[in-house]
């Protein structure tokens, strides 16, 4: 049945064919309908997932009103064969019913844009300035829906409109005369001159004939006597000087204002001055700015040695796309990695990047500065050739055993079932090994797991290892609960207490995990074993990049051959893990990598 609903939110509770005192919960979220299994004992309560409701369904409807059930989906309208079958016959019709069709339990206001806004998704609301858009429902942060145009129930960012009350009444500074007012000019600039002309019925009258700077159209000022043109045009006249004055006042004061040229000469400020690849280096003043999406293609293997050397020498800041209404965050690993000094991300939103700012500047007493590591500070530093900083690090071999965690508690009710997932995040080398542990049902107090990982880290001055502590919900998916992120160097072998923290990097008390940590610089024997894995492993990243730019450009045949050659590369890789003794362990046999 919600297979024809297209809202969000829109929820069935059924009973059971198969099994008796239980129920099958279904929601429908952004991409598709979720079921879940609901039972029931004998006094009445029932239970979804480690989620217990003593006064029964009604209890369950009413707590997911208010919590959501999954990933921001909350219970917001009841779906039954008879709201389908009162449905319009034309949206019955279709076989699939439209946002505005379905009762609305929402409350529902109008609002006015303050700025225009451009749809970028099939399921987004564009509007011009000013626009009043009706019957919105504000439920979920951020985002509204609402209608416009004759189209209904769209989305739109709530931080572009106001709401207004009687959208009709609404003052308008720039027209206080409303239809009366039929245009406005500049008065700096008029040039305004008398004259006597006859009348149709031959009386003579005067006008006052103002002429703007830009030599449009003339506006005429008529009456029947000298007396008043002659007000009309001292009163014009008077105008046109004093805004002149003023303008000329303000550009005085904002030259006295000015900082004194000997002491702007003491001090270095950053100049912003657009990235040309032909002028670096430039003067060591000068910044560059670049939005995310565009200084991608600075980071491939054709630019990425000058985009590296551009760093060494200058600085840069890169910021989120103007696209990313919702606050969203870009991955800034790679940044990091080609040396880029300012990384700028939207501190408002707990994620994964966010987490990973977190902990790569944890370090130096978390005073916000981090020195770049030796690798980065030699000339011919690329981040995507191994030979450029091979020389200036030592790899290492860590092993980390997930042991146990204790006071993992999630919002709301229940006990969680949590998993580790635990990845090393740094250069392209090192940064395709994530493992997780096995799932602990309903053991959110003192869960153990007692499982360990290994990775070979290529160059761990720039690598972070994140823990991530996940629970599954009642539909069987991963939940974030909560992490901690720790740069590479900062790991030291032995038993040690990890805080984990909340999504926004805040300590949770009480809550830990327990790990062994063993860290091994690779020796000297191993250096040629070890070196040759290196270039194995360079090589499959290359295939990678190309593969990712056949799947952009949808080259199918392409695609089909660099899948083959990773395969193969992968091969090799296996064959002469085996033959190679004595050799840092790999981890891409581990059963549960991800």
């Amino acid at each position: 049945m919600l297979d024809r609903v297209s809202r969000p939110g829109s929820f069935l509770i059924r009973k059971s064919g198969s099994q008796p005192n239980s129920f099958t919960i279904s929601i429908r979220g952004e991409d598709r309908v979720r079921h879940a299994r609901i039972t029931r004992d004998e006094g009445g309560a029932v239970k979804v997932g480690d989620m217990l409701f003593e006064k029964g369904l009604c209890e369950l409807v009413e707590y997911y009103e208010k919590i959501p059930l999954h990933q921001m989906i909350y219970f917001k309208y009841p779906i039954n064969e008879e709201v389908i079958k009162n449905l319009d016959e034309s949206a019955a019709s279709a076989n699939y019913y439209s946002m505005d069709e379905l009762p609305q339990s929402a409350q529902t206001i109008t609002v006015q844009a303050r700025h225009a806004y451009t749809a970028t998704m099939p399921d987004e609301l564009s509007f011009c300035e000013y626009a009043i858009i009706t019957n919105v429902v504000t439920k979920e942060p951020g985002w509204w829906q609402g209608d416009y145009g004759g189209k209904k129930q769209l989305w739109f960012p709530a931080n572009y409109v106001e709401e207004i009350t009687t959208p009709n009444k609404k003052k308008d500074d720039q027209h206080p005369l409303g239809t009366l007012q039929k245009g406005s000019l500049d008065v700096a600039g008029l040039t305004v001159e008398m004259c006597k002309k006859p009348s149709k019925g031959g009386l003579p009258y005067y006008t006052c004939v103002v002429v703007p700077q830009d030599k449009s159209k003339h506006i005429e000022v008529a009456t029947e006597t000298y007396e008043e043109i002659e007000e009309w045009y001292h009163a014009i006249s008077a105008a046109r000087e004093d805004i002149a004055k003023k303008r000329t006042q303000t550009k005085e004061k904002e030259k006295t204002l000015r900082i004194a040229i000997e002491l702007s000469d003491l001090i270095v400020y950053c100049r912003s001055v657009r990235f040309n690849d032909e002028k670096i280096p430039g003067m060591y003043y000068d910044m560059s700015s670049f939005a995310e999406n565009k200084v991608d293609k600075y980071m491939t293997k054709k630019m990425s040695a000058s985009f590296a050397r551009y760093n060494f020498l200058q600085l840069s800041r890169i910021y989120p796309k103007g696209a990313r209404v919702d606050s969203s965050n870009y991955d800034p690993t790679q940044m990091w990695n080609f040396g880029s000094q300012l990384v700028a991300l939207n501190y408002q939103t707990p994620d994964r990047p966010m987490q990973l700012n977190e902990g790569r500047f944890m370090i130096n007493g978390r005073c916000g500065y981090v020195l770049q590591p030796e690798c980065m500070k030699r000339g011919g530093y690329d981040p995507l050739d191994v030979n450029t900083w091979r020389d200036a690090v030592c790899p290492i071999v860590l092993e980390i055993n997930i042991m146990s965690a204790r006071n993992l508690v999630k919002n709301g009710r229940g006990i969680p079932s949590p998993h580790v997932e635990v990845e090393c995040i740094g250069l392209d080398i090192d940064s395709h090994n994530r493992f997780k542990t096995t799932t602990k049902s309903e053991v959110g107090l003192n869960p153990s797991w007692g499982e360990a990982f290994t990775w070979d880290i290529a160059n761990p001055d720039v690598a972070l290892i994140r823990f991530a502590v996940n629970f599954i919900d009642v539909f069987n998916e991963p939940n974030f609960l909560c992490q901690a992120t720790i740069p590479v160097r900062s790991l030291r072998s032995g038993f040690r207490s990890i805080q984990l923290r909340n999504g926004y990097s805040e300590e949770l008390e009480l809550s830990t995990l327990l790990v062994h940590i063993f860290v091994r610089n690779v020796d000297a024997e191993e250096e040629e074993a070890y070196g040759t894995m290196l270039d194995m492993k360079a090589e499959e990243m290359d295939i990678r990049r190309e593969l990712n730019n056949a799947i952009q450009t949808k080259d199918e045949k392409m695609v089909q051959t660099l899948n083959k050659r990773l395969e193969d590369s992968k091969g090799q890789w296996r064959k002469y893990q085996t033959q190679v003794q004595g050799s840092p362990s790999l981890p891409t046999n581990n059963p549960r990598s991800m």
